[in-house]
């Protein structure tokens, strides 16, 4: 048989098992193998965020998502040859209003007005993600932070670990959909995106996916909700108030249960290392494996 004739399913599946075994191997190296204590120390500082300036920063965050999908519906509408016929485009493009005027409007106000803290004090959002000067040193019960030479392998190694888990997953979830004659149709971008040849919607697809969603779902879910749930529940609640939430804020019935996985992963991964960039890194790295496959026609 001919490379052109391959079933697109088998090179799918053979892709997924490729990422599989190589997470597999990832994931015993850390988690199970006689040398990983070190690897399971926790890395994360404890913060000390007040639940005014947690309301603020969502409402910051809520605000510059809707005004930015507005924008980008008005723009769709506008596009010279008019994207307002088709309800995907204009889905797609607002998506992309919805995730820039997110992250835009968080780096606006990276630092907290005075008159929403209760000390009367100046938060930089790096101090939330730990990437500042100024964040909080490493307590007894904490290790440093890994080393910044070390960030893009430790979000290789993310990424091929979180895959593994979410092949797994993924599988198992199918199965009982379909046991349960619960039908879980595709999200409509996804249609989009198999089926357009336009180079523009490509090149956006691919910064939303791989460079805006990345840094703004890690800020929001990683560096946001999981920080703060630590500081105020137990830890096996923080974890799973970040990938929940995470996984239902996809909307989307067949990938919301692996989004959980893969969430709860990146979150223990920001924990052993101390650096968002690490689960940056990984979401990006996930990201764009899925839009390769999708755009190639492997995504089966």
């Amino acid at each position: 048989m001919s490379s052109a004739d391959t079933d697109p399913s088998t090179a799918s599946s053979l892709i997924n098992l490729a990422l599989f075994v190589w997470g597999a191997v990832i994931w015993w190296r850390f988690q199970f193998a006689s040398s990983t204590a070190e690897y399971r120390r926790c890395r994360l500082p404890a913060t000390h965020i007040s639940l005014s300036e947690f309301v603020f920063k969502v409402i910051v965050l809520l605000v510059g998502a809707f005004v930015g999908a507005a924008i980008g519906s008005w723009f769709a509408g506008r596009v010279p040859g008019g994207l307002k016929a088709d309800p995907a485009h204009v889905t797609f493009i607002a998506g992309i209003g919805f995730d820039l005027g997110g992250l835009i409007a968080l780096l606006i106000f990276r630092r907290t007005p005075a008159w929403v803290l209760p000390s009367n004090r100046s938060l930089p959002l790096e101090y939330l993600t730990g990437n500042a000067g100024m964040a909080p040193p490493p307590t007894p019960d904490t290790a440093p932070r890994i080393a910044k030479k070390d960030v893009f392998k430790a979000g290789l190694y993310t990424y091929l670990a979180a895959t593994m888990a979410v092949v797994v997953v993924q599988q198992i979830w199918f199965f009982v959909l379909d046991k349960l004659h619960v039908e879980a149709p595709r999200q409509p971008v996804i249609d989009l995106l198999k089926g357009t040849h336009t180079t523009a919607i490509l090149v956006m697809a691919g910064l939303l996916a791989v460079v805006v969603a990345p840094i703004l779902e890690e800020l929001v879910f990683r560096a946001g909700i999981f920080r703060f749930g630590k500081q105020v529940l137990p830890r096996w609640a923080a974890f799973m108030l970040s990938a929940v939430t995470f996984g239902l804020a996809h909307a989307s019935v067949s990938a919301c249960v692996p989004l959980v996985v893969f969430a709860y992963i990146l979150a223990l991964s920001y924990e052993r290392t101390g650096r968002i960039e690490v689960t940056m890194i990984a979401h990006a790295l996930f990201n764009l494996t899925s839009l390769v496959l999708l755009v190639a026609g492997l995504d089966s």
